[in-house]
């Protein structure tokens, strides 16, 4: 019976992700950065970026985190994953 049960699954339908927003034009210009190793700590850092986001009108989940990414560098991106 559980072998049917996967039979059957292997023809569901896909299912796709939802197209993503797009950045905000000319993001990479004041995207704030932190390597971990700077004189700014992570709490500055996210205060930072939040303002930026604020700044740029960012209202979507998902553009949030995939520009928060892009603002790591060094050991903090390592630290992220």
């Amino acid at each position: 019976m559980a072998f049917q049960l996967i039979v059957h699954a292997k023809y569901v339908a896909l299912v796709l992700p939802q197209n993503l927003d797009a950045f905000p034009p000319g993001y990479l210009k004041y995207l704030p950065r932190y390597n971990g190793e700077t004189g700014s700590s992570a709490e500055d850092h996210l205060q930072a970026f939040l303002d930026f986001a604020d700044n740029m009108n960012i209202e979507q989940e998902h553009v949030y985190m995939r520009l928060f990414v892009q603002s790591l560098e060094g050991n903090a991106t390592t630290w992220f994953r």
